[in-house]
């Protein structure tokens, strides 16, 4: 009882925070018409609020030549890796077997990954067969530039994309930023909702993207649990992918299990696994061809994307290393904490207690 009771406590003054934030901050966001200076930059990173920067991407030299010939021709018979998926869905949640869903498991999934040309994954990207598989360019993880490694699939696209955001390195302290990459696919490919320990700036050269996304203090009502991880698989090159688990789960557990969101910010809030997701507020930015989004380091989001006048959507991003001192980080990660302490909480339990903000309001400043 005491333990419902702590429980029910913190749920409701969690629940204030993040109400407090969003009456402060509201659903909006800014949309500069040009890039900002480093001082600029820098109070930006430090309200940690998402914008838009119009027109950044026609800047990068890749905007004015990233067409399917040219990729094709440019990278030649250069191999590079692929996502395949089923369904578009590449670091998503699964449940299998499919079929019988009353005993299945769910599984964080990663995508198959594939080497082939460029022209090869143009040409499934742009002109699918008969097979409902979907392939996506999101090797990440610097695929463009790393500066702990100067391999790279992509040496002949190097000189198409700056390593480095002037403005950004300046205001940010660092010489180069963590990773530089590429990425290329269609509406059918889909992006989960996720967060990343980066400052990130992402330009769409061709398409459009849509990010929708959730501030930090909203982490505790996205339902994160722990899944047992696999991949997606095929034992021959004929053969169709299938879901291989990387270790056997006995008892609901597996030896190095994933955390998760499990909800899609997308779909109404009913639809949600979690009942705390109603007190959600997403975001919605669209971010056209030539535009670039700053999208600040532990927002959630979740990533569709729209083809351009070449049949694919092609964007960059550079990912910086985030400032883990002071508060912010901390704060972050205790309502993440709290949120999976709390998923098991009925609604009523989350329910703030009126009487008690009616007293906080009477409350005044000393």
């Amino acid at each position: 009882m005491a333990l419902e009771i702590e429980s029910s406590t913190l749920a409701r003054n969690s629940l204030k925070l993040i109400k407090d934030y969003q009456d402060m901050n509201g659903t909006s966001y800014e949309t500069l018409s040009a890039p900002p200076t480093p001082l600029q930059f820098s109070k930006i990173v430090q309200l940690g609020r998402p914008v838009v920067i119009k027109g950044y991407g026609r800047s990068i030299p890749a905007f004015g030549k990233w067409s399917a010939s040219y990729l094709s021709d440019t990278m030649g018979e250069q191999l590079i890796s692929v996502a395949v998926t089923p369904d578009g869905n590449a670091d998503a949640l699964y449940d299998h077997p499919p079929e019988d869903l009353e005993h299945s498991t769910a599984y964080f999934v990663e995508p198959h990954a594939e080497k082939m040309t460029m022209q090869s994954f143009l040409n499934k990207l742009t002109s699918p067969s008969n097979t409902t598989e979907i392939v996506y360019l999101q090797s990440q993880n610097g695929n463009l530039y790393n500066p702990y490694s100067e391999d790279t699939e992509y040496a002949a696209l190097l000189d198409d994309v700056p390593q480095d955001v002037p403005w950004a390195n300046e205001a940010l302290g660092q010489e180069h930023p963590d990773a530089t990459n590429i990425w290329i696919g269609t509406s059918a490919s889909a992006t989960s909702l996720h967060k990343d320990p980066y400052e990130n700036i992402y330009a769409v050269i061709r398409g459009s993207k849509t990010f929708t996304v959730l501030p930090p203090t909203e982490g505790l009502l996205v339902g994160t649990k722990l899944y047992p991880h696999a991949k997606w698989h095929r034992s021959s090159e004929s053969s169709s992918l299938s879901l291989l688990p990387s270790s056997p789960v006995q008892d609901d557990k597996q030896t190095g299990q994933i955390p998760w969101a499990s909800v899609n910010p997308t779909l109404p809030p009913s639809t949600a696994p979690t009942p705390l997701f109603r007190h959600a507020r997403p975001m919605s930015i669209n971010v056209d061809e030539g535009d670039a989004l700053y999208l600040p380091s532990g927002w959630w989001h979740y990533v569709t994307q729209t083809e351009g006048d070449e049949g694919f959507c092609a964007a960059v991003n550079w990912w910086f290393d985030s400032d883990f001192t002071g508060e912010r980080w901390v704060m972050r990660t205790f309502l993440e904490r709290a949120g999976r302490e709390l998923n098991w909480i009925e609604d009523g339990a989350v329910d703030s207690d009126e009487e008690e903000e009616e007293e906080e309001e009477d409350v005044e400043d000393i």
